[in-house]
């Protein structure tokens, strides 16, 4: 494996991005962009690093960027970093063997929520920089005023997000939930979740799944019986995506190649 850190935008210092590659490229590889949780307030890159190395095994590319988080920059500054890094690849990843027309897009919790939110922006109109294929978010938020009356512990996370409380922002909320983002030109997409997740309920993806559906888009839930709010598969090493890697593996292979 091969792996290198680049600056994908100007704006800020976090603005960066872990690349992993296979050691060696005969021909130009679809990518995943594996985008990382932590409420959109904390965590980092390094986070989706068990993600990537078993995709480069399956003959892609991992990307693992750093995006700005909301105690810095309130929404939409994390999906406008994301949105730079598909412009990046359509800059730089000829040179380094990606293939800007075969994207892949997955995140945990607040990386599922973005994830998500990247595939359908991405793919609502036919001239963007890349071509995102299908998406996986897994564990992730995808109706933020439903999460935040749900679980009301946790608005100290949507707050920042938002920029201030919620019921001054319902335009931005609604904006930045991919519930309400859905169009007909959707990628397909894996959700996975854990149906004893104390954090980020199942009903997020399953509501989710049930909507792109109805636009007859291809969506398909995995749920993991007794497991809580996790990125990574229960009693799996190393560590494999929540669901498990011949999930991730084989939709890959589906449809982002």
């Amino acid at each position: 494996m091969r792996k290198a850190t680049f600056r994908y935008g100007p704006v800020s210092e976090f603005q960066l991005l872990d690349c992993l590659l296979p050691d060696r490229i005969t021909k130009p590889l679809p990518v995943v962009v594996c985008i990382h949780g932590g409420g959109w307030h904390a965590g980092t890159r390094g986070d989706m690093e068990s993600y990537g190395r078993l995709i480069i095994e399956t003959g892609f590319a991992a990307l693992l960027p750093d995006y700005r988080l909301s105690g810095t920059a309130p929404h939409p500054a994390q999906i406008d970093d994301m949105e730079s890094v598909l412009a990046w690849i359509a800059r730089e990843g000829r040179s380094l063997g990606l293939d800007s027309t075969r994207i892949s897009v997955t995140g945990a919790s607040a990386g599922g929520h973005l994830a998500a939110l990247l595939g359908l922006r991405a793919t609502r109109h036919t001239n963007g920089p890349c071509t995102v294929r299908c998406m996986i978010p897994v564990c992730g938020v995808h109706d933020i005023a439903r999460w935040r009356i749900e679980k009301p512990e946790h608005i100290n996370c949507v707050t920042p997000l938002l920029g201030g409380r919620a019921e001054d922002h319902p335009h931005i909320e609604r904006e930045a939930s991919p519930l309400f983002q859905i169009h007909p030109q959707a990628p397909p997409c894996l959700c996975t979740h854990g149906t004893a997740d104390e954090i980020v309920p199942l009903n997020q993806s399953e509501s989710f799944v049930a909507a792109l559906r109805r636009e007859g888009i291809p969506a398909n839930l995995i749920t993991i019986p007794g497991c809580g709010h996790t990125a990574d598969q229960p009693n799996t090493y190393p560590a494999e995506p929540l669901g498990g890697w011949p999930a991730f593996r084989d939709f890959l292979k589906q449809y982002g190649r």
